[in-house]
């Protein structure tokens, strides 16, 4: 039973943190015989060589402007900074060609191509493109501080100056991969927790109260019912202290609109704990297929045995065996389930499959809802708000009305550590598609009903309701 329970929580656990290690290739991967493939690898598995470069210990604290600084700097010092940053450029180069599945629907969605950018980035340093006035960018290096030594203080400011280039890519796609790069000091994988609390914060999703985050209206007494969700803040019971008064008030009304348009993501277990559980009566089952590209193994392994807790290392094989059963053989999966829009072309970054059925069951306390449940969505509901989209949809919790989405898919995440700037890399590594095989990134979550012409969506709704009673 203790041993069980081990490994449940180490399970979960990973499949919350992923972060990123990778290698291998397709025809090491795919086979047919997935399970025996499986256990030859994790036989030999070996123990993870660390980085070479320690990470420098950097002082965040004194940000100050300091002009003079900018003189310290030599050629020499130019010279032994530059090769760090490649190392740190040409590893996150690699790491996502062996990890990352989206580069097709990137193209196809925005024409970008995410490897020439990323190979641009590499030419221009090589080139010297850098050495425009003093380092990457001399705003950077004026800003870094006094009390931080001359080589640190440029990896900080080319850490900056990295970190600038690359998220201009998440820019160039409409951070459909969630490619976000942030400039965090020598964090570890076991301090990951700390990691998202700190992204969190960057990007001012804290636990904060919104007055403004749920609203909540009648719009005809006693039939129709009607509430908004701008995010998925992680402060859950400031939310529910307005929502469930509400639901106690509307339980016997015919219907409940749920507005989720212009959703901007956040805590995608917000809307189960404010709204899902809430108002089931019954458990239901979400339905969730991501694919993933031939490297998966090799990194989910290294990162598994990196973290792995001390009293679990006996467990390492039987771990890695029931995490990685759960995932599939891609073309198996592709040749035995109806998927006709699926882009064929994207096999090349492909190779495994993980298609989950979650069960979510009511809260004892909640307040079943026994009419009909709307959600409205348009172009700007994202990522968690997608999730919204997905978990009522597959599950038959709610009608959803409006436009597609943006194709901020809820993903799995992962991070790639760059030893040498300090970057914590955050990107996408799950490929989502619909019943259908369409691929989410490229093309957004069509929903039940799309708008009548001229009518938004609660228009819409509002119409379809009546044409129903009529």
């Amino acid at each position: 039973m203790k041993k069980s329970l081990y490994i449940g929580s180490i399970t979960l656990l990973i499949m919350v943190l992923f972060t990123g290690c990778g290698g291998g290739s397709l025809e090491q991967n795919v086979s047919i015989d997935t399970p025996t493939d499986i256990a030859a690898v994790v036989t030999t598995m070996q123990p993870i060589p660390q980085p070479t470069t320690a990470a420098p210990t950097r002082d965040f604290g004194n940000v100050t402007f300091d002009f003079e600084a900018r003189q310290a700097v030599s050629d020499e010092l130019r010279t032994e900074i530059v090769p760090l940053v490649m190392e740190d450029l040409k590893l996150l180069y690699n790491e996502m060609r062996a990890i990352m599945p989206l580069s097709g629907p990137v193209y196809r969605r925005f024409g970008v191509d995410v490897f020439a950018y990323l190979r641009s980035l590499i030419s221009e340093i090589e080139n010297g493109g850098h050495y425009r006035g003093n380092i990457f960018f001399p705003s950077n290096f004026t800003q870094v501080g006094r009390g931080l030594e001359c080589k640190d203080a440029m990896l900080v400011a080319a850490a900056e100056w990295l970190a600038n280039r690359m998220n201009r890519l998440n820019e160039r796609t409409g951070g459909i991969m969630h490619f976000l790069s942030f400039v965090v000091g020598d964090i570890n994988f076991e301090e990951l927790f700390e990691l998202e609390v700190m992204i969190d914060r960057y990007a001012g999703r804290a636990a904060v109260q919104r007055p403004d985050n749920v609203s909540t209206d009648i719009l005809l007494p006693g039939e129709i019912a009607f509430m908004s969700i701008r995010q998925g803040t992680w402060d859950i019971d400031y939310d529910l202290s307005i929502l469930l008064p509400f639901y106690e008030q509307i339980q016997d009304f015919a219907h409940l609109i749920i507005d989720i348009r212009g959703h901007v993501g956040g805590d995608p277990w917000h809307f189960n704990g404010t709204v899902l559980r809430q108002l089931i009566g019954e458990p239901v089952y979400t339905k969730d297929v991501q694919f993933f590209s031939h490297g998966f193994p090799d990194w989910f392994l290294q990162f598994t045995y990196q973290n792995i807790q001390p009293e679990l290392a006996e467990y390492f094989d039987e771990l890695a065996e029931e995490m990685l059963s759960i995932f599939y053989c891609a073309y198996i999966f592709l040749q035995e389930s109806n998927k006709p829009y699926f882009n064929e072309a994207d096999m090349q970054d492909i190779a495994f499959v993980r298609a989950l059925e979650r069960r979510i069951t009511p809260l004892d306390d909640g307040f079943p809802f026994a009419g009909q449940i709307w959600i409205l969505v348009d172009e700007r509901t994202a990522s968690a708000g997608e999730r919204i989209v997905l978990d009522s949809m597959s599950s038959g919790f709610a009608t959803v009305v409006g436009e597609n989405t943006m194709g901020v898919m809820p993903a799995q995440t992962m991070y790639i550590m760059l030893p040498n700037t300090g970057i914590a890399q955050r990107m996408d590594i799950g490929y989502m598609v619909d019943a259908y095989g369409r691929n989410l990134q490229e093309h957004g979550i069509t929903p039940d009903y799309l708008n009548r012409q001229g009518m938004c969506a609660l228009q819409t709704v509002l119409a379809m309701i009546e044409e129903k009673e009529d």
